[in-house]
């Protein structure tokens, strides 16, 4: 029954219909094996992805690793890849030299990094200068 319009959804043609018409005939001395058929049924009928993914993430292992790989690698490979590239060089300012730290501050660097990015996705050799 489709609960809140007071309906009763017609379940004779859905795909599933005769999976749980069968559920609902089902004795009640064998409830329990069909229930589990009847699940083992479903879930065949389902497309669900297939991953090599682990289900449980382990950022304290997994994130060392790839933090040094993207912030080292990335210019190791620039300059074994990328020798004759046309250069981008982007000098940044002064850290933090209008005062005390502000939203502005992570808007102009997320801006640089959006740019070195795109940069470096154009095919540039980027370097990025930090500080004074």
């Amino acid at each position: 029954r489709w609960r809140h319009l007071g309906m009763r959804l017609p379940v004779r043609h859905s795909a599933v219909g005769g999976l749980v018409q069968r559920m609902r005939s089902t004795s009640t001395t064998t409830i329990g094996v069909a229930a589990t058929d009847a699940k083992t049924a479903l879930k065949a009928t389902l497309n669900l992805p297939q991953t090599t993914l682990p289900m449980r993430a382990t950022p304290s292992v997994t994130e060392p690793p790839m933090c040094s790989h993207l912030s080292r690698g990335v210019y190791a490979w620039q300059r074994n890849n990328r020798a004759n590239a046309p250069l981008f060089v982007l000098h940044d300012g002064p850290p933090y030299a209008n005062g005390e730290l502000h939203m502005g501050h992570l808007l102009n660097k997320v801006l640089k990094d959006i740019v070195n990015r795109h940069k470096l996705l154009r095919g540039h050799r980027v370097e990025f200068v930090p500080g004074w």
